[in-house]
């Protein structure tokens, strides 16, 4: 984040406060500020998430500030460049990240042989991190590209199973979202329907089921075929014995 005090660009601050809750925490050094909030915008609009930058939210102590973001978001996204690692606050955003165990989600950026060996790259060395390239930086649909594989690193550092939900994108075909697993059935036909089998049966047999069905292998369905012949050789068997 590098701050120096005050609200970059004059923008006007707004309070937050420890309660608040935020899906995504950007940390960086001002000198990374241009391409770093076009990839936060398209965070927000594309991805829906809600994420704390300081650019929006500052105020009051600066300090107590930086650490109520890194306490209140479930994903921290810090973007790692020659500049970040020489940042004091940048750096001491991402060791506050790293003592609490939250969630992790780097972006590079620069020169790997300046990141390599410092205490950001120690704390990341484990993750997979999305990488700026100069070139993407010059180029807004090269960015864009980036900003949604990050975006897809954070869903997953966030969980699928409570991520939010995405704007639909069919330029690119962006498909990100969890399938709802199907809640089980008590109804044999709601376990099996015709929509999902081209065939299968139910027979009645000995009080039991026997479910045939194309998925299954010509291996499978010859064994059924042989037990269910079984079961009614044993039947015949026993009404036999009761006739005598």
């Amino acid at each position: 984040m590098g701050v120096q005090g005050g609200v970059m660009d004059g923008t006007e601050p707004h309070a937050t406060t420890a309660a608040s809750s935020w899906d995504v925490m950007i940390s960086y050094c001002w000198a990374d500020a241009a391409w770093v909030l076009a990839m936060c915008e398209i965070l927000r609009t594309e991805g829906n998430l809600r994420v704390w930058i300081d650019r929006d939210f500052m105020a009051g102590s600066t300090v107590a500030a930086m650490a109520n973001a890194v306490k209140s978001s479930r994903v921290i996204v810090p973007c790692i460049t020659p500049s970040y690692i020489k940042s004091a606050n940048a750096m001491q955003e991402l060791k506050f990240a790293f003592d609490l165990r939250k969630p992790i989600v780097p972006v590079r950026s620069g020169s790997n042989a300046d990141i390599e060996g410092t205490e950001a790259a120690f704390m990341t060395a484990t993750l997979l991190y999305t990488r700026v390239e100069t070139e993407d930086l010059s180029h807004p649909s090269r960015l864009r590209a980036v900003a949604l594989r990050l975006l897809k690193q954070i869903l997953n550092a966030m969980g699928q199973a409570e991520s939010p939900p995405l704007a639909t994108n069919n330029s690119i075909g962006l498909s990100l979202g969890k399938r709802n697993k199907p809640t089980r059935q008590s109804n044999l036909t709601q376990r099996f329907p015709a929509t999902t089998l081209s065939v299968c049966t139910l027979q009645p047999c000995m009080g039991r089921f026997t479910r045939r069905s194309q998925r299954h292998s010509p291996n499978r369905e010859q064994k059924d075929r042989h037990w269910l012949a079984r079961q009614r050789i044993r039947a015949s068997n026993r009404n036999g014995s009761e006739e005598l």
